[in-house]
């Protein structure tokens, strides 16, 4: 699974790199286990202590993706940024999943064109479907790895960095 994300998020024009050093910025997938507040501040508070720097100092901006658990895919949730108290996070976006998969919802569905718009490309080159983004999101969790590509997509659990020389914050 992890392989498969990191195929899809080079088909994004990200590039693997070997330092978090080198990255651009930080892709945070902050899963909602208790309080959406409590859970955001912990999932920025525990980045590894050499990301840590990165963010307090500014100099890497961080893209934060809150998961909520739901099986309701018309649930209704508050805009997660409201809850954001980092100058460092420029963007945040909320998605709905359940077990092992992204609900099939116009959350989500928002959360896919956002992402596309922000590595400016078309919606139809965004091949990532629900399914597979959340299996390898699960798969990552389990995984725990660290890998380095140029920006960083994580859960609270693991990193992966990833750049794009399009982004733009």
């Amino acid at each position: 699974g992890e392989r498969l994300l990191d195929e899809k998020m080079i088909s994004f024009g990200q590039r693997e790199v070997n330092s978090p050093e080198e990255c651009d910025y930080l892709l945070v997938f902050c899963p909602t286990v208790s309080r959406v507040g409590t859970d955001i501040t912990d999932a920025l508070s525990n980045l590894p202590f050499d990301l840590v720097a990165s963010v307090l100092t500014g100099s890497k901006p961080v893209i934060l993706v809150v998961m909520h658990h739901t099986i309701n895919p018309h649930s209704v949730v508050s805009k997660s940024q409201r809850q954001v108290n980092n100058g460092n996070v420029h963007l945040t976006v909320d998605c709905l999943f359940y077990e092992d998969k992204l609900l099939n919802c116009k959350l989500n569905d928002n959360l896919e064109d956002t992402l596309s718009k922000l590595f400016k490309l078309s919606v139809c080159q965004v091949t990532i479907s629900h399914t597979d983004l959340v299996l390898h999101l699960y798969a990552m969790t389990e995984l725990c790895a660290v890998i380095f590509l140029k920006s960083v997509i994580m859960t609270s659990f693991c990193l992966s960095f990833y750049s794009s020389d399009d982004f733009v914050v």
